[in-house]
């Protein structure tokens, strides 16, 4: 059956599909198998960068440009070769790790220290890394940009008004004197208050491997562990002790946008209810002056 708004499982991708078009790229499971490619290639990377790891030498420019592009510039087709992939390994992280020992047959540097592609890890360390950058992607481009936009439009309604006289109410009554656009500077003030706030979460990573213990795999880089961690290379907070996951962040993340989603709720609401009953109020001391 042809995928359509009809026939796709969840209005976010059938009745929304075109409000959320923006979000596939990201939470779709090319999204997150684009991000696994990327955590793994960086910590190989990573093992290759670090002076103490003498079974990796330090790439050369011709290695870390493959590497790069394989990171960057993950392609639909790509994707499609993991899951061809996964159908004889029937372990989805494992056929991102052949997919990249393919990759390394084109360099014989690369092809040497195949093996130690996703070296020392479990599929959780590759997995809740690649769900904080799918969470970061799209809070940072997608979530606060919109929240922004909404902001900077009402900002510039209330400078617009910001010498339009009306008298507020209370309680249904006339009560003191205001300005339109103070008004909904109110609403900006607010919505500000929640941006700021999500945008503050922290969206921590571990690399620890299967049982979250200190076992020097790796010489020491970061205090209480034994592995240098990819997370350090790519702005993201680094969670120094944790179990075998690390959910906190995508909870307070979540937590967060229900606050969000309400306080939008409400202040549309309210925005809504008092430009219906100070409008015509406007209007007719406009008319009436």
């Amino acid at each position: 059956m042809q995928l359509t708004s009809l026939t796709a499982v969840s209005p976010v991708d059938g009745r929304y599909g075109s409000k959320t078009a923006a979000l596939r790229p990201i939470f779709s499971e090319y999204g997150l198998i684009r991000f696994r490619v990327q955590v793994e290639v960086r910590w190989l990377q990573c093992l290759a960068a670090h002076p103490g790891i003498s079974e990796v030498a330090p790439f050369s420019d011709a290695a870390n440009a493959i590497l790069d592009r394989l990171a960057e510039d993950f392609d639909l087709a790509q994707a499609e070769r993991i899951k061809e992939i996964e159908r004889t390994t029937n372990h989805d992280v494992k056929a991102v790790e052949y997919l990249l020992k393919e990759q390394a047959e084109q360099l014989d540097e690369l092809k040497q220290v195949s093996e130690f592609i996703h070296f020392a890890c479990t599929s959780e360390d590759i997995n809740n890394l690649s769900h904080a950058l799918m969470l970061r992607s799209g809070r940072d481009e997608v979530i606060l940009p919109l929240m922004r936009q909404v902001a900077d439009a009402i900002r510039a309604l209330a400078k617009q008004y910001a010498n339009v006289p009306m008298l507020s109410r209370t309680h249904g009554q006339p009560a003191s004197p205001t300005t339109l656009g103070k008004e909904l500077a109110n609403v900006v003030y607010r919505l500000e208050r929640q941006i700021a706030q999500i945008e503050s979460i922290p969206l921590l990573g571990k690399i620890n491997g299967a049982s979250a213990t200190t076992t020097p795999t790796c010489p020491p880089t970061r205090q209480s562990t034994g592995k240098p961690t990819p997370s350090s290379s790519s702005s993201r907070p680094w969670a120094c002790s944790s179990t075998r996951t690390h959910p906190d962040r995508a909870a307070r993340l979540h937590r967060r946008a229900v606050r969000r989603r309400r306080a939008l709720q409400y202040h549309s609401d309210r925005l809504d209810r008092d430009i219906w009953a100070y409008l015509p109020r406007l209007l007719q001391a406009k008319t009436v002056g």
